[in-house]
């Protein structure tokens, strides 16, 4: 995988490099996750927490390799999945944000906004002049006034107010 940046707000569908084309695809940035407390947005040399949590169960235990419990996802507070598994919905949701960031080119909060209220991301990305498609929409304008002989009556221009 090669990473280029282009200049401008259009991408193009490939490039070609050595007479070889190459098919252009947005980059996501990838949804980091701690391996010690398994929230989302540091790593585990910058964790706070001060203790390694359970991969399996999520429980601060002895022995953290061969756990018996049964498995617990932390972000869902259910048994069906671990906190990493990529299946979660709070990982998907994570993954989600960092799309609408490459995508719309906005900040990680912004990017949460949208993804917490679609009706917003709708009003967003929709075609902003849909209005301007329908001539129904427009109010009839007044005919301009012309006598019997074909010629057009002169319309005063409003005068200035000081």
């Amino acid at each position: 995988m090669v990473i280029l940046t282009f200049e401008g707000n259009i991408i193009p569908q490939y490039i070609t490099l050595d007479l070889v084309r190459f098919q252009v695809e947005q980059y996501i940035y990838p949804v980091v996750q701690c391996l010690n407390c398994f929230k989302f947005g540091h790593t585990m040399r910058q964790c706070k927490a001060t203790s390694i949590l359970c991969k399996n169960c999520g429980k601060d235990h002895e022995d953290n390799s061969s756990c018996s419990n049964p498995k617990y996802c932390l972000h869902c507070k259910t048994n069906e999945h671990t906190s990493l598994t990529k299946q979660c919905p709070a990982y998907q949701h994570q993954y989600n944000i960092k799309k609408i960031m490459a995508i719309e080119n906005t900040t990680f909060k912004e990017a949460e906004f949208i993804a917490k209220n679609p009706s917003y991301a709708k009003i967003t990305t929709h075609n902003q002049f849909e209005v301007l498609s329908n001539l129904n929409n427009f109010p009839q304008l007044p005919s301009v006034a012309n006598d019997s002989t074909g010629n057009f009556s002169y319309v005063p221009k409003p005068k200035k107010k000081y």
